[in-house]
């Protein structure tokens, strides 16, 4: 018996073209204005709402970083097999 899920989702359809390419600059574009924001924070100890503020922005920055790997991997396409790869 097939999934319910199959059932409902039809199979994924391949981006249109550029449209990858696009969501990685957002992404980069994003990242540095987050980086901007975060280079202005200085982490005083004394502050909890700087330093709060401060490790939020290094998270996000964290997270854009690997989105833009994610995106360059889904715009690269699978990785080619080696000749004389066994199947």
């Amino acid at each position: 018996m097939p999934s319910h899920v199959s059932a409902e989702h039809p199979a994924a359809q391949p981006p249109e073209p550029g449209t990858v390419e696009s969501l990685i600059s957002q992404a980069m574009r994003l990242r540095g204005e987050v980086d901007a924001v975060r280079r202005t924070t200085t982490a005083e100890p004394e502050d909890a709402r700087l330093r709060w503020q401060r490790a939020l922005c290094e998270l996000a920055v964290h997270h854009l970083d690997d989105l833009g790997r994610r995106l360059g991997q889904l715009r690269d396409g699978p990785a080619a097999e080696p000749a004389g790869a066994a199947v």
